[in-house]
């Protein structure tokens, strides 16, 4: 691989880091200072939530292994919105932004351990 080449792969994996850590910061953020109602959380929720926790895992394990990372986010990024149907009924309200947070950055970390 040619040093330009080299160079190209570097700022691709940095553009998805970059990408990556407003999710990555927000999912911390509510590990350690959570904002939830009071009252029993359903099972649904947790289903929902674990998707999203094992989402930005993901993404998190993509900064040293990028295509094992990226296809964990993307996968769980599927699964939250496939399952949600299933556990709360119609289209998961919330697919664009997982998409954008978390598909995105996911996707070009694979991409970008691709080429390499």
């Amino acid at each position: 691989m040619e040093e330009s080449e080299k160079k190209g792969l570097s700022r691709k994996m940095w553009a998805a880091r970059l990408w990556s850590l407003p999710a990555i910061l927000f999912v911390g953020a509510e590990i350690f200072a959570p904002h939830s109602g009071e009252g029993a959380v359903p099972w649904q929720d947790w289903v929902l939530v674990g998707l999203m926790v094992l989402a930005v895992a993901g993404l998190i394990i993509s900064w040293r292994w990028a295509r094992v990372g990226g296809v964990i986010a993307l996968a769980a990024y599927l699964l939250h919105v496939g399952v949600w149907p299933f556990v709360r009924g119609g289209f998961a309200p919330t697919w664009w932004m997982l998409g954008l947070f978390v598909a995105g950055p996911g996707l070009l970390f694979y991409l970008a351990d691709r080429e390499n």
